[in-house]
């Protein structure tokens, strides 16, 4: 993505074309070639970063920047602007892209996004790590920069090529750890195989591959082991004790279920340096949301690695 500006073309719709036109969202889905449900969730997105709903359009600018990770603030200013404004409709392409790409291609963009395409240097690696462990103290912090270093490059220079990183990530023995870590849906597959009773419900059968697509190309979040009750409070308490503990990703989690980045930083605010109650407070609106099961929620503790907290529900 850290060509993006060069390589995607400026896209935008009619003047005449706002928010307040009831076309909005079916103009979008038009130009972008997306089913009317992923442009409303899209649409939603865009405005948790802070898109302005007369004019449609974000500027990154003056975005509420304290809602945006260090990660988002990079996608976002890689996007093509006009008068240093994001259109909705280059936005919606730009997300249809990334679903789309291929394993090799994914990889490659997520190099480019840091440093601009160019070769990372040790402050690009430590501006990574600290965004992946922004409570850790700066000898943490160091210390983990130089492992991932050395690690990237063999030791053999004080910089990292995209052949060193490709190399590195594409070295996994376990595949299915890297599926899931590029894996994206712009509309979760809970939420097409569970339709909500909501303005989307009847757009919710329509994907543009015409089939229910899950990380692997299979059934994603489909319940396949009967666990179609919905898990308990204490069930949920238990999945979010365990979540928490140090080593695992909970975060993870919650963007396999469905939740933005921009939706987890929310709940944060809310129960700040709290990622137990942050979490429980999530999973429960994601249960009667939905409603969520027990046999997705294993699923996606599957899907994210987590299969022994899977096992005891």
């Amino acid at each position: 993505m850290g060509t993006a500006n060069s390589s995607v073309p400026v896209h935008d719709l009619s003047p005449g074309t706002t928010p307040t036109s009831q076309n909005w969202i079916t103009a979008h889905a038009r130009k972008s070639g997306l089913p009317l449900v992923e442009v409303q969730r899209l649409w939603d997105q865009f405005q948790q970063l802070g898109a302005s709903r007369v004019t449609g359009r974000l500027n990154p600018a003056i975005s509420p920047g304290s809602r945006l990770n260090y990660n988002s603030h990079l996608f976002i200013n890689s996007l093509p602007k006009t008068g240093g404004n994001i259109s909705f409709l280059n936005y919606c392409i730009a997300c249809k892209g990334i679903e789309d790409f291929s394993e090799d291609e994914k990889l490659r963009a997520i190099f480019r996004l840091y440093n601009d395409g160019k070769e990372w240097d040790y402050s690009t690696l430590r501006k990574l790590v600290q965004s992946v462990y922004p409570r850790e103290n700066d000898d943490v912090i160091k210390s983990t920069t130089d492992t991932l270093l050395s690690q990237f490059t063999y030791g053999s220079h004080d910089y990292v090529t995209e052949m060193d990183f490709m190399r590195f990530m594409q070295s996994f023995d376990d595949r299915n750890l890297l599926e899931n870590c590029l894996a994206y849906k712009i509309v979760p597959q809970y939420l097409k195989n569970r339709p909500r009773d909501d303005h989307l419900s009847d757009y919710l059968p329509t994907t543009r591959s015409g089939d229910i697509r899950g990380p692997h190309g299979g059934g994603g979040l489909g319940v396949t082991d009967g666990g179609v009750g919905l898990p308990s409070d204490s069930q949920l308490k238990m999945v979010a004790q365990l979540m928490t503990e140090p080593r695992r990703d909970w975060r993870r989690l919650l963007n396999i279920l469905g939740f933005t980045e921009s939706e987890i930083v929310e709940a944060e605010e809310d129960s700040p340096n709290e990622p137990l109650e942050t979490l429980q407070s999530l999973l429960r609106g994601w249960r009667d949301g939905g409603p969520g099961s027990t046999g997705e929620l294993r699923q996606a503790l599957t899907l994210s690695n987590n299969t022994d907290v899977a096992n005891r529900l």
